[in-house]
C-alpha cells in the first residue's frame, strides 16, 4: 500500500486549443485503475478553510454535492471538522487549507494525496490540501477571466494577479479523489488541466467527466444517495501505516476560456 500525491500545478499561460473530449483515469504503477469500493465516502471539511476565503466551507460543500453519486460513483457526505495539520493516512478524508503553503505541492494550487492498494487500485484514504501560497475567493458563478498575460507558475514562474475560484479548484481535486486524471484537450471539463484567476467556470462535472466516472463505477447501477452532499457533525479516525511516495504531475494550468 502506498500514498500517492496527484499534484495539479496550475499556471496562467496562453490559451490551449481544445479538441475532442477524452477523459483520463488515474492508474497505479501496476496498471490498476484508482477508485473507491465503498458505496459512501465522507469528506471532512476542515475549519481551516474559513481562512482561505469568505464562504469557503459552503463552497466546498457545493463542490462535493456536484460529484455526489455521479456516474455510479460513491455517495459523498460532507462532514464539518477541525484540527487537521496536514494530509495523513488516518482513515479520514480531509479537505483543508494550509495558509503558509504546503511545500510538497510546489507550484500547485492544490494537491490530492491518496492512500491506495497498489495492486487493486482501491482507495483507502484521500486528502485534499489547498495551497495557501495563492489567493482564493468564492467568486460569482458568472466570473470569467480577462487575463491575457502569460504567467507560468511551473518551475518558479512569475506572480499571478487575482484570486482563484475555490469551488472550481476543490471540484477539480475531488475528480482526482474519485479516480479521474487531468485532461488536456477539453476546456469544458472540470478535469481540464488549465485554469486562471478570477474565473469561476468548471465547477460541476461535464459530460466528459461523467463518462470517466461511468467507466470506473458503472453509471447504469448508480448507488443510492440523497442527491446532494449531506452535512454531518464532527469527525474522528484511526491510524494505519503506509509507504509515502510523492509523484507530482508535470501539468501547467492554462487559462480557461470563458
Amino acid at each position: 500500500m502506498r500514498i500517492w500525491m496527484a499534484a495539479c500545478a496550475f499556471a496562467v499561460c496562453a490559451v490551449a486549443p481544445a479538441s475532442a473530449s477524452a477523459y483520463e483515469l488515474r492508474q497505479t504503477s501496476q496498471g490498476a485503475f484508482v477508485r473507491w469500493q465503498d458505496p459512501q465516502v465522507t469528506f471532512v471539511v476542515d475549519s481551516s478553510l474559513d481562512k482561505a476565503a469568505h464562504g469557503a466551507t459552503d463552497a466546498v460543500v457545493e463542490a462535493i454535492a456536484a460529484w455526489n453519486g455521479q456516474g455510479g460513483g460513491p455517495h459523498l457526505v460532507a462532514q464539518r471538522g477541525s484540527g487537521a495539520t496536514g494530509p495523513a493516512n488516518d482513515g479520514q478524508n480531509t479537505i483543508l487549507y494550509m495558509p503558509d503553503g504546503y511545500p510538497p505541492a510546489g507550484n500547485a494550487l492544490a494537491v490530492t494525496v491518496s492512500t491506495l492498494d497498489e495492486t487493486t487500485g482501491d482507495l483507502v484514504d484521500t486528502d485534499i490540501v489547498i495551497n495557501g501560497r495563492y489567493a482564493f475567493a468564492v467568486l460569482s458563478e458568472r466570473a470569467r477571466s480577462k487575463h491575457q498575460a502569460a504567467v507560468s507558475n511551473e518551475g518558479g514562474g512569475g506572480e499571478t494577479d487575482g484570486s482563484f475560484d475555490l469551488e472550481h479548484v476543490v471540484s477539480h481535486e475531488l475528480g482526482h479523489a474519485l479516480g479521474l486524471a487531468d485532461v488536456y484537450n477539453d476546456d469544458h471539463a472540470v478535469m481540464y488541466a488549465y485554469t486562471a484567476p478570477e474565473d469561476a467556470s468548471g465547477r460541476a462535472p461535464s459530460e466528459d467527466d461523467l463518462k470517466g466516472l461511468d467507466s470506473l463505477y458503472g453509471g447504469s447501477s448508480k448507488r443510492a444517495g440523497c442527491g446532494q452532499a449531506c452535512v454531518g457533525g464532527s469527525a474522528a479516525g484511526g491510524w494505519a501505516s503506509a509507504l509515502m511516495v510523492v509523484a507530482a504531475c508535470a501539468a501547467a494550468i492554462r487559462r480557461r476560456r470563458g
